[in-house]
Formats: C-alpha cells, structure tokens, sequence
C-alpha cells in the first residue's frame, strides 16, 4: 500500500515538471533552419523567454531552393504567434545545452495560420568563428609589424637629423626665453611700450 502511495506520488511530480503537456493544448509550429547546430528533440522552448514547449522532432525537408532542416515545436495555445515572429536557436546553461527562442512579433502581423512555417535565424558555426577569430589575429599581426617598421623608420629619421632638430629645440628655447623677458620687462615698464607706439607713430606721420 505504501509503495503504490509512493509511486503515484513520484508519478505526480513527473507530470508536474513537464509531461504536463499530456493534459493541456498544444499545437505544432513548423520552423526551417539551414544549421541547427546540434539542437535535439525534446529541447526546450522559450516563448518571449519563458519556457513554455519543447521541440518535438527534427527532420529535412526540400525546399525549391534546397534541403533544410525542418524543427516542428510543440507550443501551447496560449503562445501566440505571429507571421513576423523571430526564431533562434540559443545556448542554455554551461553544459551547452541548445533551446529554441521565439518571439512573440507584432500584433500587426498576421497570426500563423495553419500549415504555414516560420524562417529560423541560423546560429553561427563553431568553425566560422574560430575562422574569423583567426582571420582577426592576422590582420592584429599585420597592424602590429606595420606599427613596429613605422617606429623603426621615424627613429631613423630623428637619428639621422639629430642634430638639426637639436638647434631647433634650441632656437625655440632661446626665443621663449626672450619673450618671457620682454614680457616680464614690459609688465615692469609698461611706458616703454607707449614710446614704441608713439614712435612708429611720429614715422607714420612723416611719410
């Protein structure tokens, strides 16, 4: 008596994380991907992310233009969706378990109708990233021995005009001095700077 209490009990709590489906309405929606990237039947399904369905079953399907990989969700009544709908396939957790997200769209798009199938977002490949990845390093190294010839260079051109550049610096030193000087002497007497004015002034005049 108590084993069969046990078991339905344990029975219960099955249905309550998720055979519950057996009991509710549901419906299947039909998604194509070309790339699917591992995704398996029975994975989860996020609606506006809240898990509301699982993935039914997978299979290919020729389309005019080439296979694809058909996904057919099973989702409740409640779960709404609309011709402009988005579907991913995402990654849930640190084990890499794959789960489908649909979006719920606008409700200025039709609902879809019966029969009809949404176009899946294909994720990226594994390869093509770790492609990118490199092809973004060579490109990394490049920039970097560019920069490495170009300081080379301009450390040969300050080396090779060291010493023009030297009385540069030291032409520029002196006048800043200078000005200093006279500023401070000008600021010390400033009737100085009158008797320049009136003096090109007088000059002025006699021409």
């Amino acid at each position: 008596m108590l084993l069969a209490f046990s078991l339905a009990v344990f029975l219960g709590f099955i249905f309550i994380a998720g055979s519950v489906q057996m009991f509710g309405h549901f419906r299947e929606v039909g998604v194509l991907f070309n790339y699917v990237s591992g995704l398996e039947a029975n994975s989860p399904v996020f609606y506006g992310g809240l898990e509301v369905g699982k993935v039914k079953k997978l299979s290919l399907m020729k389309t005019p233009e080439a296979s694809k990989v058909r996904v057919t969700l099973s989702l409740p009544e409640e779960a709404v969706v609309h011709e402009d709908s988005q579907v991913y396939i995402e990654v849930l957790g640190f084990m890499g378990e794959k789960y489908i997200e649909i979006t719920p769209g606008s409700t200025a798009s039709p609902v879809l109708g019966p029969g009809k199938m949404l176009q899946g977002t294909d994720p990226v490949p594994l390869m093509e990233i770790v492609k990118d990845g490199r092809e973004l390093l060579d490109e990394f190294n490049g920039i970097a021995d560019s920069l490495e010839n170009l300081v080379g260079k301009g450390d040969k051109i300050v080396g090779d005009n060291q010493q023009n550049l030297n009385e540069i610096f030291a032409n520029l030193n002196e006048s800043s001095k200078n000005l200093k000087e006279m500023t401070a002497d000008l600021k010390t007497h400033p009737w100085k700077l009158l008797r320049k004015s009136e003096k090109k002034k007088k000059r002025f005049l006699i021409f």
